[in-house]
Parts: C-alpha cells; sequence; structure tokens
C-alpha cells in the first residue's frame, strides 16, 4: 500500500486492520461463458433452498444463506483454492453477504454474480426447473380419469327422460293384448 494511501488509512482508525477489499462481481455472460469453457467451477446459489427448487443455474449447489458456514464450503470446493467461488442469489444482495463471510473464512476470490439469477434470466441464458411431484395432485388426477364423473341433469330433463325410458320400454302391441298375434288380428278386425 502506499503512504498517501497508508496514512489516510490510519487517519480513519484502522490501525492494524486491512483496508476492506471491493467487491467482485461478472457479468451473467461473462460466467456463462466460463462454465461453457471451463470443468470445474465453484458456484454457489445462496438463495432459500424453495427458490433454487424452482429455478437454478446447471452446476450450482444450494447453500442458503441462513445455514452457511463458510469454512465447510471452502473445504467442500470443487476447483482449486486459488480459483474463484462464484455466489448465486437473485438479485446479488444475499450473495455479497456470503463473499464478505468468505472473504473473512480465507476465501481469496469470492465473486458475486452481477444482477443474480434476475438478469440471468433476463439474458435468457439457460437455467435447470427441477420436476415437481406432487402426489396428492396426481392421486386426484387419475382417480377423475377411473372414475366418470357424475352428471346432474335438471329435475325436469331428469323426469323427461324417465317418461322416455317408460315409453321404450312398453311392448310395442299394447297393455291391453296379451301378445303380438292378439294385437295384430284387433288391429285387422277394426
Amino acid at each position: 500500500m502506499d503512504q498517501g494511501r497508508t496514512d489516510n488509512f490510519l487517519a480513519l482508525g484502522y490501525e492494524g486492520r486491512e483496508p476492506k477489499r471491493f467487491m467482485i462481481t461478472i457479468h451473467p455472460k461473462a460466467l456463462a461463458q466460463l462454465i461453457i469453457t471451463q470443468d470445474k467451477l465453484d458456484l454457489i446459489d445462496v438463495r432459500p433452498r424453495s427458490e433454487f427448487n424452482r429455478v437454478h443455474i446447471r452446476g450450482a449447489r444450494s447453500v442458503p444463506l441462513a445455514t452457511l458456514r463458510p469454512a465447510k464450503v471452502l473445504r467442500e470446493r470443487v476447483g482449486a483454492k486459488s480459483e474463484p467461488v462464484f455466489l448465486i442469489c437473485w438479485n446479488r444482495t444475499r450473495a455479497s453477504m456470503a463473499a464478505g463471510l468468505l472473504r473473512e473464512a480465507g476465501c481469496q476470490q469470492p465473486v458475486v454474480l452481477d444482477g443474480g439469477m434476475e438478469l440471468w434470466q433476463t439474458q435468457g441464458l439457460p437455467v435447470v426447473h427441477p420436476i415437481r411431484f406432487d402426489a396428492p395432485a396426481l392421486v386426484k388426477a387419475l382417480a377423475r380419469t377411473v372414475q366418470p364423473p357424475v352428471v346432474r341433469l335438471h329435475p325436469r330433463w331428469s323426469e323427461r327422460l324417465t317418461e322416455l325410458e317408460r315409453f321404450l320400454t312398453k311392448p310395442a302391441y299394447g297393455p291391453e293384448f296379451s301378445s303380438p298375434e292378439a294385437g295384430r288380428s284387433a288391429a285387422l278386425q277394426a
């Protein structure tokens, strides 16, 4: 650090402490290019699990900010320790907080996705939409296909259908005749 900056730093009361570093960000298209060209990237999505399950970047792992343990995240890295850790949230706020926690734990390069998932999706970059399995809804749908729907008619139509059924089930030769031949002979005599 040059002498002028050191003097200003000490004048502000930060003696013995290193100045805070600026947050490093990456544009969504640049990160997408890195995902394509590099094999192993540490992509940490710090949104709540429910948001992650709705949509996320392929290869990202969910570590919600509320449960983030920086030391554990750094131990479980897939890339080299000198490689950056890319942090993702919806609009960069939670990822910025996670970057501060990781930096304090010794991470050399926490990098925040600029604009977060909101900008990633606006840019039309690829996302993963996990398949959701809703068993109760599936059971209800299957039950509807197995059981025919109950058709409820207006009472007047119901009465008319009953009359029609009675008419159609009457013998063609009439109730006063015991057989079709008796009905024909009576018709011929008249």
